[in-house]
């Protein structure tokens, strides 16, 4: 027995029903609480705040203790005399204090290190938000994939009866050998789109485990049999405020705006510079090897002073990084606007996916009334002789079907709208909290055991 059929046959069994169905919300919150990217973003942003307490500690003063203990060796010979070895200690300490007055770049930098903690923020919640929606949407993934799998497998039963229909007809002589190996074709194909089916399952379900970190034995879904004119009106999770700056983009805003911190940084870096120094210190000398008679020294000092460093010519490559911010500004302007137009597709895609998606819903419902009447009257008629099971069977296998497509386009609409809060940078853990409700309201349970 192939994969796929092992795997069905283990959820025809109904195995693993004592776990806990893994629900919408339930998947989100797991996924954002255990993704290591996630994790990763979270120290990226710590350290990133780090950055504005250097930008501060730049501008005021440092105090250092320098010293410089030190012993002289050496001989001499004085007036003819025999060298004579001589040895005299000396050290030195002192307190410097450094205290910048005019540093025209540490106030562009704190300024700069504001912007980078915001665009580390907003990039921290892009990628929560990106999360969440890769969420849903594998979560929605799994569930579409095993509808699927059902309706293959209702094909595979559909086809098997009519293969024995024409091999009834075969022995009748009402049906031909053409025919009959086209039924044989049929079955063959339907299978093969049924293992298919549960390879695409197997896959499905793989990456929802992998985001969420844990074994999906059972996961919630939606029922829309019970009650078809149940279905909750999903025009309302549509957004109804007009549509904000994208994340994208805003996060690009930032990206210009720290590309022009750079080119003010870099033209702040060639103006003078005034520090206050102050050293206060003390000098001991033992003696001096040179003099025959010397004694030791001992002096304190101190020293107040103004550092003015004034920049002249360092080979050019300050004018070479002005012109290379310059040049990095005018990208970050450029992809400002690419972001801008990538993002106002993005959501007009949505948007129209949303809207086709919700006329989807009222023809389906549609064309669900009709087939279930279909359904109903092939089955008056069979009761009556008039009609054959494969009639019925067909005519049952299209509701299925009609119900799969209705419960695709719900998962779909749901999808887009929640992707459509996520663009507009607004919160969807309600939206994604109501659609998990609406399914724990009107659905049930897939058993996801699986045999690896």
């Amino acid at each position: 027995m192939s994969k796929p059929l092992m795997a069905l046959a283990l959820w025809a069994a109904g195995a693993w029903h004592g776990a806990r169905a893994l629900d919408l919300q339930s998947a989100v919150d797991a996924a954002a609480s255990r993704d290591p990217a996630l994790l990763a973003g979270e120290h990226a942003l710590n350290a990133s705040r780090e950055s504005r307490t250097q930008a501060v500690a730049a501008m005021l003063p440092t105090v250092n203790l320098v010293g410089a203990p030190s012993r002289l060796h050496g001989e001499v010979a004085f007036f003819g005399d025999a060298p004579v070895g001589r040895a005299y200690p000396s050290q030195s300490w002192a307190a410097k204090l450094s205290q910048p007055l005019l540093h025209a770049e540490h106030w562009v930098g704190v300024s700069r290190a504001g912007t980078a903690i915001a665009q580390t923020e907003l990039k921290h919640d892009m990628a929560r938000r990106d999360t969440v929606v890769n969420t849903v949407q594998a979560y929605f993934d799994v569930l579409m994939a095993y509808d699927d799998m059902l309706v293959a497998q209702d094909q595979c039963a559909l086809s098997k009866e009519k293969l024995s229909v024409a091999e009834g007809g075969l022995r009748l002589g009402s049906v031909t050998l053409s025919e009959r190996a086209d039924a044989q074709l049929a079955l063959t194909r339907n299978m093969m789109q049924r293992d298919r089916a549960g390879a695409v399952l197997e896959d499905k379900r793989a990456r929802l485990e992998s985001m969420v970190q844990s074994p999906v034995e059972r996961i919630a879904k939606l029922d829309l049999e019970r009650d078809v004119n149940a279905l909750a009106p999903v025009e309302s999770m549509a957004p109804e405020a007009p549509a904000g700056v994208a994340p994208e983009v805003r996060i690009k805003q930032l990206g210009l705006a720290l590309a022009r911190h750079d080119v003010r940084l870099q033209r702040a870096a060639n103006l003078p510079t005034v520090d206050l120094t102050v050293s206060k210190g003390r000098y001991t000398e033992g003696g001096n090897i040179d003099l025959p008679l010397s004694a030791s020294t001992s002096s304190r000092s101190t020293v107040i002073g103004l550092q003015i460093n004034v920049p002249i010519v360092n080979g050019g490559a300050s004018m070479s990084r002005m012109r290379q911010s310059a040049e990095l500004a005018l990208q970050a302007d450029a992809e400002l606007d690419v972001a801008t137009i990538e993002a106002r597709r993005a959501r007009q895609s949505s948007v129209s996916g949303l809207r086709l998606e919700l006329q989807l819903l009222t023809q389906i419902r549609a064309a669900l009334a009709l087939a279930d009447a279909v359904w109903r009257n092939e089955r008056d008629a069979l009761r009556l002789g008039r009609k054959i099971d494969a009639d019925v069977m067909a005519a049952q296998f299209a509701v299925r079907a009609l119900h799969r497509d209705l419960n695709r386009s719900y998962y779909t609409a749901a999808l887009h709208a929640i992707k459509l809060r996520s663009q507009d940078g607004a919160a969807d853990l309600d939206l994604i909290a109501t659609v998990t409700r609406w399914i724990g309201h009107n659905g049930g349970v897939y058993p996801c055991a699986f045999e690896g």
